[in-house]
């Protein structure tokens, strides 16, 4: 597997929250989701991973070379997209494309405008006229218009109705067809991105739990369902909730014949593997 991003011992600190130490490889060709809760570090990562700011211990490499964040260069090939719009509201949108383009030397303006067509948004229009829909579907072209090879997007579709959320997604999939780059895709909707993501990172207080292609995860873990009164007791590889209504987890799935005859197995899927083995059930400490 050939890797376009990798960190190694990165690490933030802030009065209350540390970050890493992070070992991590993005493949490239792949999108990969980061997935955890508000506040599990994801932002953090991300800013680090692309120098907005930089960690403040560790090294980024790109294609096996060490990034150095203070080169300007570094922005022709990398985009950092977040969910906290900032734009030039007063601008048309003309004349915010106008803008951003000068920017960019690898601007596509052929890629940029037939997007900007599909997306159905309006040129005549100031930007703060636009619908938040409106506002992040053009937000997302603005980061993609110079054709970076890394992307990386921080919640991009937080608040967005199901048809946003689609559109966003098929273009993110074109994208990376097209451009065989690596976008990096945060959120805390396991069920947004479970059906285009390759590669996957759990993240829990600042910290990498578990990351690796979504299938290989998948295929380590089982779901399983008894009858309330069939009691679990929870070891190592195998984490279970009880309600009035059945016994629930999620087993290694290599202990699955440990589990009592009657046991409903279940191939798990993201969210599952997220709340019983990242959350540990849902725990709140």
């Amino acid at each position: 597997m050939t890797y376009h991003l990798e960190v190694w011992q990165g690490m933030t600190n802030y009065r209350r929250f540390q970050l890493g130490p992070i070992d991590l490889q993005i493949p490239k060709g792949m999108i990969t989701a980061v997935i955890g809760r508000n506040g599990a570090g994801k932002t953090t990562m991300l800013k680090g991973l692309c120098g907005l700011p930089p960690f403040q211990k560790g090294k980024v490499y790109y294609r096996g070379v060490e990034i150095d964040f203070l080169d300007p260069t570094i922005r022709k090939y990398m985009t950092y997209i977040s969910n906290d719009i900032q734009m030039y509201s007063d601008f048309t949108v003309n004349q915010a494309i106008e803008f951003v383009a000068s920017l960019h030397e690898t601007w596509d303006e052929d890629w940029f405008h037939l997007w900007l067509t599909k997306f159905k948004v309006r040129t005549d229009v100031q930007i703060h006229e636009l619908s938040k829909g409106m506002k992040m579907k053009l937000n997302l072209l603005f980061g993609l218009g110079h054709q970076p090879k890394i992307v990386l997007l921080d919640e991009p579709t937080d608040g967005l109705d199901s048809i946003s959320r689609q559109q966003f997604f098929d273009l993110l999939q074109a994208y990376i067809a097209d451009n065989n780059c690596s976008i990096i895709i945060s959120t805390h909707y396991t069920k947004d991105v479970e059906g285009i993501c390759d590669h996957v990172v759990f993240m829990r207080d600042g910290q990498v739990t578990e990351y690796g292609e979504v299938e290989e995860i998948r295929q380590n873990y089982r779901l399983f369902s008894l009858p309330p009164n069939e009691m679990i007791h929870e070891r190592e590889g195998v984490i279970a909730i009880t309600t009035g209504v059945e016994t629930k987890g999620v087993v290694l799935t290599e202990l699955v014949d440990t589990l009592p005859e009657n046991v409903v197995i279940k191939k798990p899927t993201l969210d599952d593997i997220f709340l019983y083995v990242v959350e540990n059930g849902g725990d709140v400490s």
